[in-house]
């Protein structure tokens, strides 16, 4: 019968410490070590306790060992404070935190905080704005039949896409600038020809223009851009320039049996356009006009003007 009794008595004993689980905590407190010496040591107390179970520790904890640990707490749910130890006990920090069986509870606690000062605006006690980035999708298109007669390049098409820094230096007024990359892709009149290859029937000719564009813009809003509103809403103007670098510049002819001829080297680096667009976020219309010839020799120049649309999406840095 004692022999039972001993069997009941470890085996209740080891059920009973199988049933408790630990808490780790790693501190971190980057400011207060950057204000001592390395070798100087820091005391924090730790004090965790657990209303249901009448459960009260509190242990002294070094600065330099940046962890510590404790054993045996009982499943449930407890209440972790730390303070410094001298000379105020001072509160620094608090939480909540759930003990389960046969687990370890790992908590990170970050005693350093890192904070900002933010502009405010009086009137409306809002965050003040000033910074933001933009994403840009082009969509453009002119047919030169609409100001020339018999053009020799008919119609123009360009896709566009620029990523943009906007800092808006008022409520209504603001300075964007960006770059980006787009293609052109400019058709010839069925009835010219400018290569020489009078043995082919030509059945399509065309410009293709590959580019990198940084541009400046000045936008002007009709309500308050610097408000912590994404997107900025309100009418919205912009006036701007910027300048397309070739990448690449092709003449291309398409000539029956599938014949194929390509020209290089016909372009000047003096693609410089002013612009204006106007619209509400995030769909605005815009005009461009090409400031100086850009093709070589005798070959058509590309349209002067463009007009469509743009799609702008902006966001808070």
């Amino acid at each position: 019968m004692k022999i039972v009794l001993i069997l009941l008595f470890f085996t209740s004993a080891f059920f009973g410490f199988s049933q408790t689980g630990k808490l780790t905590l790693s501190i971190s407190d980057y400011n207060n070590f950057d204000d001592r010496d390395y070798d100087d040591t820091t005391y924090y107390t730790l004090h965790v306790f657990n209303e249901a179970t009448s459960l009260n520790k509190t242990v002294m904890v070094e600065w330099q060992s940046g962890e510590t640990s404790i054993d045996s707490l009982l499943p449930g749910d407890y209440q972790l404070q730390w303070s410094n130890t001298e000379p105020d006990s001072t509160l620094v920090y608090q939480c909540r935190f759930t003990i389960q069986k046969d687990q370890a509870t790992v908590l990170s606690i970050d005693l350093y905080a890192d904070g900002k000062y933010c502009d405010i605006d009086p009137e409306t006690n809002d965050l003040i704005v000033t910074e933001r980035m933009e994403n840009q999708f082009e969509l453009g298109y002119f047919n030169n039949q609409w100001t020339e007669n018999n053009p020799a390049v008919t119609s123009s098409v360009s896709i566009a896409s620029s990523f943009s820094y906007w800092y808006s230096f008022s409520k209504h007024v603001g300075v964007i600038v960006g770059a980006g990359v787009g293609i052109t892709h400019s058709s010839f009149a069925k009835d010219t020809a400018f290569f020489d290859a009078p043995q082919f029937d030509k059945r399509y000719e065309y410009y293709n223009y590959l580019y990198l564009s940084p541009e400046a813009k000045i936008r002007f809003t009709l309500k308050n851009q610097q408000q912590d509103h994404f997107p900025v809403k309100g009418l919205m103007i912009d006036l701007g320039a910027r300048y397309n670098f070739p990448f690449a510049f092709k003449h291309v002819g398409r000539f029956a049996g599938n014949t194929k001829i390509v020209d290089s080297g016909l372009h000047q680096f003096t693609d410089f356009r002013t612009f204006v667009s106007i619209g509400r976020t995030p769909v605005l219309v815009f005009a461009e006009y090409r400031l100086l010839d850009f093709i070589l020799g005798n070959y058509p120049e590309l349209p002067k003007y463009m007009v469509g649309i743009k799609i702008a999406l902006d966001y808070r840095i």
